[in-house]
């Protein structure tokens, strides 16, 4: 289904009922047939009868627009937000008025929204990933441009037919931020998006758009938000005081440093999440080397305990890995002074056979330890044993 602004709330039009606005023109464009509606406004596609090309109209609602001085404060940030010209973010054509009803002539986005997408079941990492870059790139461009988008959520996200993202709505944010406390039916699908500066109504800048996308990242992998409440209050504090559950343990499929990427993006202060888009992309490309213990990832005090616990580990599994070396030595001198007695002093020396039989188990012990690549999967798992076993003294310890 062809969509290019999914909503859920049902407002009217200024003037007209959407069946009067089929086939009717507005500027040099030709309404084709309705879209969607929005807390901002109605969509629909239309003839762009200049060019011949398909377009997607907004008319934006008197609500949204509010006074004159808000109005041109919006007009100014939406050609700011024209400018942009990137495969990831909606091309906004221009903005125009006529019969008394702003519009924004968009592209048209023949595909389905991130958000539609998700209510099928959650995507799977690779495809999340896919999403959650393309539109990290997006936020890139539009951040080096000095625009913050400040509405980030799945239904401003398209996927086209290629796959390709696209997010809508660059300079409308902040217009509709004026209106969406005041209009339950829209709070409650844009403020579970919302940063905890937004929500408290504090000054914000591009790190809340990397916190709605965490929040959307975490929505492509668990088919559910982080936070749900029953009212827009409950939503707030969540947001403000509370924790989601890990991605992990809502998607066990969900590998480990891809939770860290989500768990950073998503930190309620600013400070503690990416400083910028770039970091994010860095990561979330490379989310399969990050380790759990990294200190970037984690609270001063929490990372102090693991790398304490981690150091304990490593030392003992270091020496266990010592021993084994050492015993790598004994088998090969044990080995080759079996050798020198079968060869040289056969039944001579009566104590050949213990030797044999010793050295055959060894020997094998050490060919599985360290001739099949195992060297490795033997470090893990001892390292994951001993701290496991350094966090249970810890705790008794403590107790």
């Amino acid at each position: 289904m062809a969509r290019c602004f999914p909503g859920s709330q049902r407002i009217a039009l200024p003037r007209k009922s959407s069946g009067e606005m089929i086939g009717k023109t507005f500027s040099h464009y030709r309404i084709i047939e309705k879209l969607g509606e929005g807390g901002m406004g109605v969509v629909y596609k239309a003839e762009d009868t200049r060019l011949e090309r398909t377009v997607a109209l907004k008319f934006l609602s008197s609500q949204s627009l509010g006074t004159t001085e808000e109005k041109a404060r919006f007009v100014r940030e939406a050609k700011a937000a024209a400018i942009l010209d990137h495969p990831s973010i909606c091309t906004i054509h221009e903005i125009d008025e006529d019969e008394g009803q702003t519009f924004i002539a968009m592209a048209y986005v023949n595909g389905q929204s991130l958000q539609e997408r998700i209510g099928a079941g959650p995507l799977n990492v690779d495809d999340a990933v896919r999403v959650a870059v393309q539109i990290a790139k997006g936020l890139r461009e539009a951040h080096e441009n000095g625009i913050v988008h400040r509405d980030i959520k799945s239904g401003n996200i398209m996927v086209d037919k290629r796959g390709q993202t696209k997010i809508l709505d660059f300079g409308l944010a902040k217009c509709a931020g004026r209106t969406q406390l005041t209009k339950t039916a829209t709070i409650m699908g844009t403020v579970a998006y919302m940063s905890p500066e937004q929500a408290r109504g504090d000054a914000v800048d591009h790190r809340t758009d990397i916190w709605s996308l965490g929040v959307v990242l975490y929505e492509m992998l668990t088919g559910a938000l982080p936070f749900n409440a029953e009212n827009e209050v409950a939503l707030i504090h969540n947001i403000l005081y509370e924790n989601p559950a890990e991605v992990t343990i809502r998607n066990p499929n969900v590998p480990p440093g891809l939770g860290l990427v989500v768990s950073r993006a998503m930190a309620k202060k600013r400070e503690e999440r990416y400083p910028n888009i770039s970091e994010f992309l860095d990561d979330i490309r490379n989310f399969r080397a990050l380790r759990p213990e990294e200190p970037q990832f984690l609270s001063s005090k929490t990372f102090a305990d693991d790398r304490a616990i981690s150091s304990k580990a490593e030392k003992r599994v270091r020496s266990k890995i010592l021993f084994y070396r050492h015993l790598e030595f004994f088998l090969a001198i044990n080995f080759l002074l079996l050798m020198i007695n079968l060869l040289t002093s056969a039944g001579h020396f009566w104590f050949r056979w213990p030797l044999f039989g010793l050295s055959i188990p060894l020997f094998i012990h050490w060919v599985m330890v360290f001739g099949f690549s195992r060297r490795t999967l033997l470090r893990e798992r001892l390292m994951e044993r001993e701290k496991e076993e350094e966090t249970m003294r810890k705790d008794r310890f403590r107790t």
